[in-house]
């Protein structure tokens, strides 16, 4: 979220709570006025090619996950295309990094406590770390292979979470520690 929406939200809030109107009749004109946004196509009018060099070389362009880094940059995953988008809000530029596994299906994007992005790949059953200080990737190998590996979560110490699906008998729980070495 960036600094402007919070601002918007508490004076909002405030103007609420001083005059007792209506939160929907304020957030309106400021959504039209100050964020752009366009009630006749209930869109914003800000629109971001997330692959602007046509890196996934897909027929079907389907993004399917969305997080943010610290520095609010924007980072989107490619369920068909197998690539992870980034749109460096300080340069205002998108650079596609493509997942370095053969037909990589990325379901579910998360950045942790260390602006690290990690990422389920549904098709293989792993799980991938994008660095955002080298772009490098590193691919781990989960104990609950050969299940397919769904949505990810980070918690307050920085573990990450996930979920699996279409992996028979699993134990209830399970816990996983990620280290900078892959699973092996």
């Amino acid at each position: 979220m960036t600094w402007q929406f919070a601002l918007g939200g508490l004076l909002i809030g405030i103007l609420v709570g001083m005059t007792g109107m209506g939160g929907g009749s304020l957030m309106t004109p400021m959504l039209i006025l100050l964020f752009g946004f366009n009630p006749k196509t209930e869109k914003f009018e800000v629109s971001i090619p997330l692959d602007p060099d046509n890196v996934v070389r897909n027929t079907i362009k389907w993004t399917q996950s969305i997080a943010f880094d610290s520095k609010d940059n924007i980072y989107v995953g490619w369920i068909m295309g197998g690539a992870l988008s980034k749109y460096d809000r300080a340069t205002k530029k998108v650079t596609v990094f493509p997942v370095p596994t053969h037909n990589a299906i990325v379901y579910g994007v998360i950045a942790d406590r260390n602006d690290n992005i990690w990422m389920a790949l549904w098709d293989s059953g792993n799980i991938a770390k994008f660095d955002t200080t080298n772009n490098e990737w590193t691919i781990f190998t989960p104990p609950t292979y050969p299940g397919h590996v769904r949505r990810l979560n980070v918690d307050a110490q920085n573990n990450i979470w996930f979920g699996i699906w279409a992996a028979g008998n699993r134990a209830a729980k399970s816990r996983c520690t990620f280290s900078s070495k892959p699973f092996g």
